[in-house]
């Protein structure tokens, strides 16, 4: 049970709960602005509060709990680690940057920690249109969440808008050695340098009834970028309009990278997947509609291009309207292709 700190109606200053003196903390209807404030080794519960230009740290023995609810975080930075469960709902994350730090940081950083859950939540928000994620400038950077070393992570019911930078990687997810469940949520108009989401060193991510609309790359994978032994399994979801500068509109895999879409829809992307050095996609019930390549750069396959040992594989898969200038699906140096599949033009 929560026992409520004693702190501010409003807070705009500094507090550690090293000075604090409870177990547990409630702040519920709180405006927080301009303040650090430091939870260590407490239970903490947020609910129907407004932080701007600040940041939360919370810092547990992996048998803390935090929870926050309906709250509004405006350039303001979330810190959670070794915590054993951190749950936020129904909360909005916005704002051009993240306060107190020169360089630009994620809205929400997860660190070891057992289990995390997002559920009816917003990152992003109103504000600047992407002009397809070319003219950016560092000072305009958003980004949503990192997680890294999070045993399993729930993100459901949430939606990604307009998180953006050019230099940056994963500007809506960046995973490292981290499980994602993600669930009837949307992605649309966010932009990075390598994948909207970004996973590498054996990141598993399950995506399902989710959207992904007009994401692009300034480099690759648009949507996706995967490496270093990470998983991807697509259900029922649909992506659309996905673009990148170089490869993959939807999906850039490197190293040893196992994907598998089920039920799912590829349409009107730009060169949709890429991959090199011994990945797999496996395409089930899944189609390919209406991608195209990118004009003198790219792959100049529409639907899949693989090199270095990667292979496909279709079962009851359809490819239409699909536009390039080397094959709907290309493979190189000693890719191979099990295909039940239907082309059509």
């Amino acid at each position: 049970m929560f026992v409520a700190g004693q702190l501010e109606t409003n807070i705009n200053h500094s507090i550690s709960s090293n000075n604090l003196s409870n177990e547990s903390y409630v702040l519920e209807n709180r405006k927080i602005e301009d303040a650090e404030i430091l939870f260590k080794y407490v239970y903490v519960f947020i609910a129907n509060s407004f932080l701007i230009n600040s940041r939360l740290t919370f810092h547990g023995n992996k048998d803390n709990k935090v929870l926050l609810q309906n709250c509004s975080f405006q350039d303001s930075e979330i810190i959670i680690k070794s915590t054993k469960h951190c749950s936020i709902e129904s909360s909005q994350f916005s704002g051009q940057h993240v306060a107190k730090r020169p360089d630009p940081s994620y809205m929400l950083s997860v660190y070891d920690t057992d289990f995390t859950h997002i559920w009816d939540s917003v990152f992003g928000g109103p504000g600047m249109e992407i002009d397809e994620g070319r003219n950016l400038s560092t000072e305009h950077t958003r980004l949503g969440i990192k997680l890294e070393n999070v045993s399993l992570a729930t993100i459901a019911n949430c939606t990604f808008h307009n998180l953006m930078s050019e230099v940056n990687n994963g500007s809506a997810l960046h995973l490292r050695t981290t499980e994602v469940f993600i669930e009837r949520s949307e992605f649309r108009s966010n932009s990075a340098k390598y994948g909207v989401i970004f996973a590498d060193r054996s990141a598993k991510i399950t995506s399902v009834t989710s959207a992904f609309i007009s994401n692009h790359a300034h480099k690759s994978g648009g949507v996706y970028a995967l490496s270093y032994n990470s998983s991807l399994t697509n259900r029922a979801s649909v992506f659309q309009n996905n673009t990148a500068r170089e490869f993959g509109g939807v999906l850039h895999a490197k190293n040893s990278v196992l994907i598998k879409n089920y039920y799912c829809v590829f349409e009107s992307n730009i060169e949709a997947v890429y991959m090199t050095d011994n990945c797999s996609i496996q395409n089930v019930n899944t189609d390919f509609i209406g991608n195209t390549v990118n004009k003198g750069y790219g792959s100049g396959a529409p639907a899949i291009f693989g090199q270095e040992l990667c292979n496909v594989t279709n079962i009851n898969t359809k490819y239409l309207n699909n536009v390039g200038y080397d094959g709907t699906i290309r493979l190189e140096k000693e890719g191979h292709l099990l295909n039940n599949a239907s082309f059509f033009r």
